[in-house]
C-alpha cells in the first residue's frame, strides 16, 4: 500500500506524444507532456503539462496505461485540469482522474466505456483537441 492505494503491479511504459511539425498533437494514443499541455490549454486551466493531486490507480476498478507517468503527480487532491473536464461533463468536481470520470470522458469522445484511459481514448483526445476542442 502507498498513500493508501494499491500500487499496479506493473504499469506499461508509455511513450509521450509530441507536437507534429504542423503543431498539432501527433494521434498515437501516447498521453505525455504535449497531450496535457494541449488538453489544459483548450480547457483553460493553468498549463504545466502535469495531471495532479492524483490517486494511483488500482487496475481492478480502473487503470490509466496511455499516460505517461512523468505526467502524473500524486497526492489525492485533485488536478484543475480533471475539475474543469469533471464541470463540463457534469459530473461531481474532485479533481480526479478516477473510473467515473475516465468512463464520462470515453461516453463523451465515443470510445468504449472501459474506465480505462488507454491508447483509443487518448487516439480520440488527441483529435479533439487537434481541432481546439474537448
Amino acid at each position: 500500500m502507498t498513500n493508501g492505494a494499491d500500487v499496479p503491479a506493473q504499469v506499461p511504459q508509455s511513450t509521450p506524444s509530441t507536437p507534429q511539425d504542423d503543431g498539432k498533437l501527433a494521434i498515437d494514443g501516447s498521453c505525455g507532456p504535449a497531450t496535457i499541455r494541449r488538453w489544459q490549454q483548450v480547457m483553460g486551466t493553468t498549463v504545466d503539462g502535469i495531471i495532479s493531486g492524483q490517486k494511483v490507480p488500482n487496475q481492478r476498478t480502473y487503470w490509466r496505461p496511455a499516460l505517461a507517468p512523468s505526467c502524473v503527480s500524486y497526492g489525492g487532491k485533485g488536478s484543475e485540469l480533471i475539475r474543469s473536464v469533471q464541470a463540463q461533463l457534469g459530473l461531481d468536481q474532485d479533481g480526479l482522474l478516477g473510473p467515473a470520470t475516465i468512463t464520462a470522458i470515453q461516453r463523451h469522445l465515443g470510445v468504449k466505456q472501459d474506465a480505462s484511459f488507454g491508447p483509443a481514448t487518448v487516439r480520440a483526445l488527441q483529435a479533439r483537441l487537434n481541432e481546439n476542442r474537448f
